[in-house]
This record gives C-alpha cells, structure tokens and sequence, in this order.
C-alpha cells in the first residue's frame, strides 16, 4: 500500500530572502521565480540589498516588483515585500531619519564633569550630584560647585527612534502607503504581505525618546528626569527604576512599531512576518528591544534569525513558540543559513533548521538568494541558495521536505502542560547599558532547563512578564496564557518577577497547580517583586514551593507527571542529543500522532531505543525525501509499551506517524542499512578514473597592479578594491595576474578566462592584446567566460588587464558614513568592483608545497599552483581530490572504478555505505543500473539488484559546493562557520577595521568519498 504525505502547498514551504542586488530586469526577474517554483520554493522576500543599483522605491523599482507579482500569481507562489533598503528596518532608505532629530536614534549617556564647565552643554537631561542621588534640575543652579553628573543624549542620524509612534506612522508612510499606493489592485492580490527586519531600539547601551518624559509619568506617576542615574550607575533605587523603565520601553516599542503596523497590515490584508535582533541573550534584548516576547505578538506570522553554521540557542525558539502558541499564530519563520559559507550542503542545513522545527519553527526563509553574485555580492554572508549553485537541481527534494514536516506542524495539534516562568525583568534589574555578569545566572538557567526538558522530549513554554500582564489567568489548577493552559510551573534562577505573576502563582498552587523552583534564585541579592524587596509573606510563600537543586532533577520530576510521551535512552538514559516534538493530526485520511525527532549532533551518530507510551502501537516511518510511509523492522512490544530501536546519522531526523488506524501490514518495510553492517566486500580508494566533470578551476585572487601608471604593488583583489575607495576619487588601474603552466600540457587545449564585466577592461595575454569573445557563464551570470587566445607557453603566463576605475560621487558619502552605522553600510553599491578572476578547462591543477590538516574538514595549502595535463581520464584517489587536480573545483564529477565479486558476494550484499566529506551528496550507478543517491548521514544506496558476479563497473556522482572556487581562503583558523563580508578581507576593511587573522596558504575544504563498503 502506496501512503504518503500529500505535497503541501506554497504557503507551507520554504520561502528565500531573493536579494536584489544589482540593475535589475524584469525578465531577468520572472525567469528566476521560474527557477524558484521549479525547487519547490513556496515564494520569495523581495530584498533591496547592497549593490542594488535599481533606484529603491522608483518607478522603476515598482514596475520589478509588479512583475515578480505578476509572475508569482501565474506559479501559484507567495511573494512578500521587504520593508527597507538593507537594514535595519525602519529608516525608510534614509527617509525618515533625515526629517530630524526627532525622528533619529538616541542614547542616554552620563558624564562626570565641574560645575564650571557645564556652559555650552547641548542635549542635557539632567544634572545631579556626583554620586547620581540628587537631582538639580534640567540648569545647574548657580550655587551649585565642584564635581557634578551631567545626563545628556547621543543622537545616531543614520537610523530612527522607534519608540516614537509618528516616527513609525512616517515609515508606513514612506513605505507601506507608497507600494499600495502605486501597485494595482489586480496585481497587488498576489502579495502575501511584508517582511521587517531586525527594527530596534539600541545596540549602543540604554536608549532615549523625546516621548519618554510623558510615557513614564503617565505609567507610573512619577518624573523619570530625576531618576535618569539610577539607569545608568547602581544606586539604592535602581531595581525598581530599571524595570519600569525597560518594560515601558518594550511596550512603548511593541505598541509604536509592532502593533501599528500589524494594524495596518491587517487594515490592507498583508500578512506581516520578520525577525527582530539580539533575541539570544537577555542582557542584548533590553537594549535592542526591552524584551523579545511581548514584540512578537504583534506579528501575524512571527519570526527569529539564526547566523552562521553554528548551534542555534533553543530558549530563541522556545521564545517564539511560546508566543506563537499563545496566541494562536500556526505558523513561525526562521531565517537560517546567514553566514554559514559557501560549503554549507544540504546535511548542513538540515542541521540548522532541524531544531528550530523540533520546537515548532515551521517556516522556512533562507538566507540567501542572489539575483547576482557579481562583485562584493558573492561576499554577502554567503551562502547564496540560487541555480548558480552546483547542487541547484537536486534542491527540490530538501524544500519538499522541509515543507512536509513544517506543514504539520503548523497544522496539527499539541497541548504543552509545562511553562517556565522567563527572568527578562531580572536582566532590568541589573541592565546600565551594558553587559552585566550579574545576572548571567538566570540566562544560564533557562538554558539548562530548556536542554533538560528537550532531552525527555517535554515541550515547553516560557511565561513573559508583559504578555502575562495581557492575557495571563489562573482557571482551577490551570495557569492560562492566552490560548495555552498548563499544569506544571518551573520557576528558574530569578531574582525579580513581576507581581502579576507572584499573585497568580498563589491562586495557582492553592487550586492544586504543580510549581517548582530551582534553588539559589536569590544568590546575587534579595529576591525582589517588581524591584521591591520581599515581605515576610512573600518570602515565607517562595520558599515553601517544592524546590530543587538542578535543573536536571526538576526536570526528571517533571517527566513523571507527564504522562502519554515518548521516552528516548541511548545506552538505557536520557539521549541529550535526540530532540523532538509531535502533533496529533489526520495524514492521508489516517488520525494519529505526528513525531518528529532529531540528532542534534553534527558529527556523529547515535543508537537509540524509542518508547511509546502503550503496547501493540501501530508506528510508521516517514521517508524523508519521497514522504512514503514505511514499516519499521525493529520494532517490538514490552510490557505496556511499544519500543522501537533506530540509528541516527550525524544531523539526522526521523518523522513516525503512530495512530490505531494504520494499515502495517500494508505498508513495505523499510529497507535501511544498520549501525554496525556487516563488510562483505571494500573497494579501494586509489584508481578511480574521472570520467565525467563540469570543468576545473583554477582562482587567481593576487596580483600585481598600479595606479595612474604609479609603481607597481602586490596585493589580494579584494584588498585591492578596498585601498581604492579609500582614496576617493577616480583613477586608472592596470592589475597583472600570473598563472603557471606545466610542461606536459597540450597548448591546444581551450581555456577560457573568466571575469566579471569584461567589457570594463582591456585584455592582453604574455603582451598580445586580444578581443573579448564570450562563451556563456561560468555558474552564475556574473562570471562570464571568455576565451583566451592561442598564445599561451609553457611556464609563467601573464594576463594584464587596464581598466577605469570609477564611482559615483554619493558612493564615498555612504562610505564615510557606513563607518558610523551598518544601516549606510548594508545598502552600498559599487560603480567599478574588482574581483578575483579564474581559468577553466579540462586541466588538472598541481600543488606545488606543503599541505597542513585543519579542522572542520579541511587542508591548509602552502606554495604555488601549476596548470597541468587533462582532467578527463586521470586517475585519482577518491578520499583526497583536492590533492589530485582539484583544489578549487566545483560543479560535478563522475569517478569510475570496476571489481570482480564471486556469486556469494553478490547475493549477500544490500547496500552501499561510504564516508562522505565535502560533497552535498553521492548518486550511484553499477553497471548501469541507478541505484539512487544519498544527501546525508548516513551515506548509503542499495545496491542488491544492480550486483552480479564477475566484473561490475561502478559510477558515482559528486557534487562540489562553490567554496573552494569562491572562498574564504585565507582565514587563519581555517574553514569558518561564520563568513561574513569580512571574511575574505587580508588588508584594513573598507569599514577601517582590521582584517580577521590570516595567511598568504590557501584553505581548502577536503573533498571525497573514503571506507567504500558494500555491507549485509
């Protein structure tokens, strides 16, 4: 019986940050959604990104984004706008802020002064006594003398005071109003809705408004003017001024920003989704946002970020889960894959997004998509997911899966019984600007108690103070937020809460609720409610509650009041690295409970015995690729409950379908390889034969160059690029590149060079000018190929190339001011870039040196580089191909081998495994048979009916990232798992920052396939 997942529709699946990034086309731009529908992509962000050379917001800007609607509504897709030029958003391209003061970011600062300086002092709040504990007034009184506090503010003219409702009402204004206002109605009907990105209030210490006088007294009763030091110094009176003052500015900005917005939006039916910023630490949300949580209930389709190949923090989405629940909101965006680099594959996605889903993340924008990736685009905190990609057309079989399992999520049911009450007002409490080590307790906790909880598989939400304030409730033993009723309450290590929720927990236990506390909840300070200390009552009732001495052990306790979940041990305990969460939901017209576990650890695998809360369970596994339901083999019946034994890969995810009505013994069973699979016959490594590549490459990013016909320099290109902005102003370049070739190859064979915008330069090779004759692209548009002409030589070759380097005269003005705020930064566009350049042919490329191990996966490569004899036909060793020929390849490659197995052998065999490093995926054939392809851990085809005795002839396909084409190379530590624009840099940035540590060696990431086993 044929059950599988139906195939979600565009709203479920994965929907890209598409960044426009250069002159934009709108042919150019509906062939690529073309591009888009065809890999299962549900929609895309259109996203004014630097390089954009489009005018933002022109008429010209309209009619692309009137095509891309356009186009999207004929494919059925999902196209949402993106609220700014770059980002932050907020400032409207530069609309808003450049209205005035009142419009622009501001800083609350203090400086400690003598009263006879005080003249002449602009932007004062305040004057006080030295120690900050008396007010003078907004004038110093004249009998005053010697050392005073002055409290002034900052003002940041590149980016906006959002806690300002007009100021927010001229953005919708600049920017909402003005697409609604200039996009047709029949075409408008084709947007979903906007995208904000990353608004804020500060990420340069405590914040100031003009609106903040008035908003404080008509809160709270009281002047903030003289209590402005308590914010910024600790002082007797600062526990109480701090959270009032923080949880003011979160509403302030969540009303002002969030909520107008939201309203607009709904008024205009667009949805409304984004992220906000630093929502991983405690300490970084007060300043950027006074507390995440509270921001979030104001999008209709909420979301967070998540940077680089690294390890998400969980309580970030259980954060955005809890609200989402809350609320009622189905479906959670995640922005992923930002700065992970150009090796990231699709295990490494999986990776990344696994546990976003796995606590209920279930809509997928992927960071990002490049309408090009000419010049300092391709640095744009890469990877950029798009058809130049080598793995582009295999992209299709992640989205839908990515699809499948958020679509479930989103549309099935769970009741989470647990919440943890969130410690932002402790950070208030302790926040003067910056970060504070006091409070990194209550961070810590939360932490702890959201990786126990995950390890027992108990999902989970957090309690927010604010939101708690809005809509929380005690219901006989329920504690109510919202939409969620839970029976359990674990109180982490806090120092504040909130007397909302102090009297609430009273009503709570007193009808029979469970609450429980980690101890050591006073241990920097007097445990305070709303910053006022405790009474005797208070504490008499804190202490009474059931506590516990970790955050393991109140966990443990928790697993046994939940009842009806599923327990996972590896090696009979709890396996910290398997998380998970389910849904009750009908699949095919079956009812059951939808889990969806995963192995959070990137470089190993584990085995795991999975228990179900009852006997004779009907259980099925989800293929993830093709979304058929299977049966598994080991699977038996203990007892009262059903157990099933299952191997996860490195990264790996397991999708069980368990409901009464599943016909098993319908379903086929599930062929997989196991953990420990007998050998029955190794190929070896060495003599595999390429028969089959998209062309070598090699990278020239060095070389010499003069300006205005000056001396002559050494340098990388992109530090080339960066010395010439710096000197403002136009100039003539002549750059010099040498490449070397060897002896035995044939002269005759073509290579073909390829640059960016070649009609910019004028070429000659070893001094013999020559017309640029194209041969397409190299991957991406941007690289285009030219031939090169017959003259090359054995030995040193020299390729000169004379350009005019030009700018427009308000690129060093957003230079200048780039250095000062990231919001000038993120929308530079350059008129001449000059990059790297690259040969590609059929040629092998030598390395002529030394070569260093590095971690994640790679090789150092010191010394030079040599073109050498023909590709097609070498014989290499399959485990080390940067080391044969292959340096910088990218694209795909065949390799061939044979081997002779007896009659048994081939009876006996049922799979093929091997270990995988540096390529998205292998896809094999024996002798002529497709045997399939594997994209993850772990790496294994079946191979049983392509197998005879005798002679078998073997082919295996694979994939090879832009990385070693593209970079970084240079970084001293290696393969980075956070590439951003920097990154590639050796010399001073443009920003006039220094470089990251480097080396003149090459990095490269090891590629190839090792331990080819054909297994039982």
């Amino acid at each position: 019986m044929d059950i599988r997942l139906p195939s979600p529709p565009a709203k479920f699946r994965p929907s890209p940050f598409w960044s426009w990034n250069a002159d934009l086309d709108p042919d150019e731009l509906r062939r690529q959604i073309r591009l888009m529908h065809e890999a299962g992509l549900g929609g895309f962000f259109m996203h004014a990104r630097g390089g954009l050379q489009t005018a933002y917001l022109s008429s010209q800007w309209i009619k692309c984004v009137e095509a891309s609607l356009d186009e999207a509504g004929k494919l059925g897709m999902d196209a949402w706008l993106y609220d700014e030029n770059g980002w932050p958003s907020g400032f409207g391209g530069g609309l808003v802020n450049n209205l005035g003061e009142k419009y622009q970011a501001k800083y609350l600062r203090y400086e400690i002064i003598d009263a006879a300086d005080v003249s002449g002092k602009e932007k004062t709040l305040g004057f006080y006594s030295k120690n900050g504990d008396k007010f003078y007034g907004v004038e110093l009184p004249a009998d005053v003398s010697g050392t005073v506090m002055r409290c002034y503010y900052e003002v940041n003219p590149f980016y906006v005071d959002n806690l300002d409702s007009a100021v927010v009402a001229e953005f919708i204004r600049v920017t909402h109003k003005h697409y609604y206002d200039n996009i047709p109605g029949h075409i408008l009907k084709y947007l979903r809705g906007i995208f904000t990105d990353e608004p804020q209030l500060s990420r340069n210490g405590v914040l100031w408004s003009f609106i903040l006088d008035q908003a404080y007294f008509e809160t709270y009763g009281c002047q903030l003017r003289p209590c402005l030091p308590q914010l910024l110094i600790d002082l007797p009176e600062s526990n109480q001024t701090r959270i009032r003052f923080w949880k003011l500015c979160s509403e302030l900005f969540s009303k002002a920003f969030m909520k107008q917005i939201r309203d607009w939006c709904i008024a205009h039916n667009w949805e409304l989704t984004g992220h906000h910023v630093q929502e991983e630490y405690l300490c970084d949300q007060c300043s950027s946002n006074g507390s995440i949580m509270p921001q979030y209930r104001y999008y209709t389709l909420p979301g967070i970020d998540h940077l680089s190949r690294y390890a998400p923090f969980d309580l970030v989405s259980v954060q955005l889960f809890s609200v989402g629940q809350q609320y009622g909101l189905k479906q959670l965006l995640c922005e992923n894959f930002a700065g992970s680099g150009w090796a990231c594959n699709f295990s490494g996605m999986r990776w990344l997004y696994h546990p976003h889903l796995a606590h209920g993340i279930n809509y997928l924008c992927q960071h990002l998509q490049s309408y090009s990736l000419r010049g300092k685009r391709k640095r744009d905190y890469p990877p950029s997911c798009f058809y130049h990609q080598p793995w582009w057309e295999d992209y299709k079989l992640l989205n839908d899966y990515f699809a499948n399992v958020g679509k479930i999520l989103a549309e099935g049911k769970i009741d989470v019984e647990t919440v943890v009450i969130h410690p932002m007002s402790s950070m208030w409490k302790v926040f003067c600007g910056k970060y504070n080590l006091k409070n990194f307790a209550s961070q810590k906790s939360l932490e702890k108690i959201t990786a126990e909880l995950d390890s027992r598989i108990i999902c989970h939400h957090y309690a927010d103070e604010i939101i708690v304030d809005e809509c929380g409730t005690v219901k006989k033993d329920r504690f109510v937020i919202g939409k969620c009723s839970y029976r359990v309450i674990i109180i982490p290590q806090i120092t504040n809460i909130s007397q909302k929720i102090f009297n609430l927990l009273r009503e709570f236990q007193h009808n029979g609720g469970i609450i429980l506390r980690i101890s050591e909840t006073d241990r920097y300070g007097d445990f305070t409610v709303d910053g006022v200390p405790m009474s005797p009552d208070e504490r008499e009732f804190l202490e009474k509650i059931l506590t516990f001495s970790t955050e393991s052990t109140a966990a443990e306790y928790v697993s046994g009041i939940i009842a009806d979940r599923i327990v996972i041990s590896e090696n009979g305990v709890p396996c910290h690295s398997i998380k998970g969460t389910w849904r009750d939901i009908e699949i095919s017209g079956f009812q059951g409970r939808f889990y969806f576990l995963i192995n959070t650890n990137y470089r190993s695998g584990c085995n795991v015995r999975i228990k179900f809360p009852q006997a004779g369970l009907p259980v099925a596994i989800i293929d993830p690729i093709n979304g058929k339901f299977y049966r598994p083999a080991n699977i038996f019946n203990e007892e009262n409950n059903t157990f099933l034994d299952y191997y996860f890969g490195a990264a790996d995810s397991l999708m069980i379908f368990a409901g009464a009505a599943v016909p098993m013994e319908k379903l086929p069973l599930l062929e997989r390889i196991s953990s420990a699979p007998t050998t029955v016959f190794q190929l070896p490594e060495e003599s595999w034969k390429i028969v089959k590549a998209t062309e070598n490459i090699l990278t020239l990013d060095k070389c010499r160059y003069r300006i205005d016909k000056g001396n002559w320099k050494i340098a990388d290109t992109v530090d080339i690029q960066n010395e010439l902005l710096d000197l403002e102003r136009c100039c003539d370049l002549e750059l010099e590149y040498d490449f070397t070739i060897a002896e035995n190859f044939d002269l005759h064979t073509p290579v073909d060079l390829v640059v960016e915008v070649p009609h910019n330069f004028q070429f000659s090779l070893n001094d013999h000018s020559f017309d640029i004759k194209h041969n397409g692209y190299l991957f991406d548009k941007a690289f285009e190929r030219i031939k090169l002409p017959s003259c090359f030589r054995r030995g040193i070759n020299t390729l000169n190339m004379k350009t005019r380097f030009e700018q427009d005269d308000e690129t060093w003005q957003t230079i200048r001011k780039a250095r000062i705020f990231e919001s000038e930064y993120n929308k530079l566009t350059f008129k001449t870039e000059i990059e790297s350049i690259y040969l590609c042919g059929d040629f092998a490329v030598t390395h002529n040196g030394s070569v260093t191990q590095l971690a994640n996966n790679a090789s150092r490569l010191n010394g030079s580089f040599t073109i050498d004899s023909r590709l097609f036909g070498k014989k290499v060793n399959c485990s080390e191909l940067i080391s044969n020929g292959l340096p910088f390849f990218a694209g795909k490659i065949t390799l061939q081998n044979c081997f002779y197995l007896t009659g048994d052998e081939a009876k006996n065999i049922r799979f093929l495994s091997c270990l995988v490093s540096g390529s998205n995926s292998i896809k094999v054939r024996i002798n002529g048979i497709d045997c399939g392809a594997s994209f993850w851990e772990p790496f294994a085809v079946p191979v049983k009916d392509a197998l005879h005795e005798g002679k078998n002839i073997i082919e295996i396909d694979l994939t090879i990232s832009l990385r070693n084409m593209l970079g970084p190379h240079h970084l001293l530590e290696g393969e980075s798992f956070g590439v951003g624009t920097f990154s590639f840099n050796r010399r001073q940035t443009l920003m006039h920052r220094l470089p990251p540590d480097n080396t003149s060696a090459f990095c490269m990431l090891d590629f190839g396939i090792k331990e080819l086993k054909f297994v039982k």
